[in-house]
């Protein structure tokens, strides 16, 4: 018998986490209240012997309260299913809460109540969400280092179209220099050829004038 204690005072504190499940396993072996709650002869079920005198005796040595109906919602959240076999004695039960098998108890868990699942729901959403947010914050990031990249050869291209465009200015500025110069002399060159002409013109004048004079003479 101290055998099975000692190994339910070790499942209690394995699973101290779970209150209810050690405070029951506690009342099993506590012999105070032996004859109100204890193993039933199936070794899988338990039998609370006078609901009563259980709910003002035995609940406050372990609880915070002397209501019944507040156990039984307890056993309900753990799983355990339970029945009155008359109107002072309750059976419950669950198949990995047996007699002298404490390694079953890991097996024994809370019921997730509808809030609970629906927040399981909100973070798991919250957390896909997150990868979402997290992958956009990436892309995001990405599109503004290209962004950035156009913008800078954009700047780039412009710098280069600024320079190609003051070359062409200045070979504009170049060519109409000549074209200027070009005219200048047009215009130089014809005065000098007009006055060559006239020049030559005078002379011819000139020497048809003296060889008048000398055929004038030459027939005198």
């Amino acid at each position: 018998m101290s055998g099975n204690n000692h190994d339910n005072t070790l499942k209690y504190q394995e699973f101290q986490k779970q209150n209810f499940i050690g405070k029951l396993i506690e009342m099993l072996n506590n012999p105070e209240i032996s004859d109100l709650i204890s193993w039933n002869e199936d070794k899988i079920s338990v039998i609370i012997k006078n609901i009563n005198e259980f709910s003002g005796r035995a609940l406050p040595m372990y609880f915070k309260h002397n209501k019944f109906n507040s156990f039984t919602r307890q056993l309900n959240t753990y799983g355990f299913s339970y029945k009155k076999i008359d109107d002072q004695t309750f059976k419950f039960q669950n198949e990995n809460f047996i007699e002298n098998k404490p390694e079953l108890l890991k097996y024994i868990s809370k019921k997730k109540n509808k809030n609970d699942e629906d927040i399981q729901s909100l973070q798991i959403e919250l957390n896909d969400l997150k990868l979402s947010h997290g992958q956009l914050q990436r892309e995001y990031n990405s599109l503004r280092q290209v962004m950035e990249r156009m913008r800078m050869e954009n700047n780039e291209l412009r710098m280069m179209n600024k320079k190609l465009q003051n070359q062409v200015d200045d070979l504009q500025k170049m060519n109409n220099d000549i074209d200027l110069k070009y005219n200048n002399m047009k215009v130089k060159n014809g005065k000098i050829y007009y006055n060559l002409v006239s020049i030559l013109e005078n002379l011819k004048v000139e020497n048809n004038i003296g060889y008048l004079d000398k055929k004038r003479k030459y027939v005198a």
